[in-house]
C-alpha cells in the first residue's frame, strides 16, 4: 500500500542521510584518510629536510605534498560522485524492484 511504501521510503532516506554509516560507498573515510594525510606529512618533511638540510625548503615541499593530496583526494570524490550507476542502484532508487 502506499503508507507501507512511504514508510519504506523514509527508512532509505534516513539510512542514505545518515553520517558515519557505511553504505555501499567505496570512498575513503575521513579517519582513514587524515592517517594517510598525517603519513604523508611527516615522511615529506623529513625527507626533504633530510635532502636539503633547510627547513625552509622542507615547510616548501611539505605543504605541496600535502596539497596536492588533497587535491587527489577531492577529484577522487568528485569521481565517485558523478560515476554511471548501476542498473541495480537505480532500481533501489527508484523504488522498483526485480
Amino acid at each position: 500500500t502506499f503508507i507501507a511504501w512511504t514508510n519504506r521510503a523514509k527508512r532509505q532516506r534516513r539510512r542514505s542521510s545518515s553520517i558515519g554509516r557505511t553504505n555501499g560507498s567505496k570512498t575513503l573515510p575521513f579517519r582513514t584518510f587524515f592517517c594517510i594525510l598525517l603519513l604523508v606529512t611527516c615522511t615529506s618533511a623529513v625527507s626533504a629536510y633530510a635532502a636539503s638540510l633547510s627547513i625552509f625548503k622542507a615547510f616548501a615541499v611539505t605543504l605541496a605534498a600535502s596539497v596536492f593530496l588533497q587535491v587527489v583526494y577531492f577529484l577522487s570524490l568528485l569521481f565517485m560522485s558523478f560515476r554511471p550507476t548501476r542498473e541495480s542502484d537505480r532500481s533501489i532508487h527508484s523504488g522498483t524492484r526485480q
